[in-house]
Parts: structure tokens; C-alpha cells; sequence
């Protein structure tokens, strides 16, 4: 069976569509909104107190901010206005992480349709240096 010629057409159709993603992926890392890295989380705990309800089972719940700016994990009990308030950094940050991935993703597949766009355009090589008369 002939091999069919290749057709670069489909390949910078794709390099085109991963470029428009790329591009909109670097415009979400620039822009400006705080971004926290962490996590929201409720704690159950018990006091220790003799007769305290937490004695029974029901027990005590305060919100926590668990955050990790530098190497320490680090906690912080917030109240709900404050929740309210960090739930739009922590989400921006974990979109971010997520778009991150997928760059890489991006990137290694911008590659292999290059390297195929490569290998093509270079078939007409040894044509060129023919007619260059150094072939």
C-alpha cells in the first residue's frame, strides 16, 4: 500500500489552537488578585473540662485557615466574615497550580507538532542544495 504524503495542514492547525491556550493561561498569571496558598478547614476538638458537652461527643468547632507561605505550616482561626473574604485567593491560587499543569501539558505538545513541522520541512533539503548546486 502507498504511504500517503504528509500533510502539515492538521499540525499547524494544532500549534495554532495550543498558542491561543498558552496565551490564555499567561494572561491569568498576569494579572493581579491576591493569591493565598492554603486551605480552609473546621476543627473538631475537645476542651478537657470535666463537664463540658465535648466530654459527650459534641464537640467543640472553630474554622482554621490552614496556610503555607513559607516552609511551616502554618494555622490561623478565622471567623466567617474572614472565610468569606479568603475564599476567592485560595480558589485563585489552586486555579493557578491547575493552569500551571496544564502549560507544561501544553508545552511538551506545542513540541512534539513542532518537531513533526520540522522533520517535514526539512525533506526539501537535499532538493535546495541540489539546485544551489552543492548537492
Amino acid at each position: 500500500m502507498p504511504r500517503l504524503p504528509f500533510d502539515p495542514s492538521p499540525e499547524r492547525q494544532k500549534l495554532h489552537l495550543l498558542a491561543a491556550e498558552f496565551r490564555s493561561i499567561l494572561d491569568a498569571f498576569c494579572e493581579t488578585t491576591p493569591l493565598l496558598r492554603g486551605c480552609l478547614q473546621t476543627l473538631r476538638r475537645r476542651c478537657g473540662k470535666r463537664r463540658c458537652r465535648c466530654r459527650r461527643g459534641e464537640l467543640h468547632q472553630s474554622l482554621v485557615l490552614v496556610e503555607r507561605s513559607s516552609a511551616r505550616r502554618r494555622v490561623h482561626t478565622v471567623d466567617p466574615r474572614q472565610a468569606r473574604r479568603l475564599k476567592a485567593p485560595l480558589l485563585t491560587y489552586r486555579t493557578l497550580r491547575r493552569r500551571r499543569a496544564r502549560l507544561w501539558k501544553l508545552l511538551r505538545e506545542a513540541v512534539s507538532h513542532s518537531d513533526k513541522l520540522l522533520a517535514w520541512r526539512l525533506r526539501g533539503q537535499a532538493r535546495l542544495l541540489s539546485r544551489l548546486g552543492l548537492g
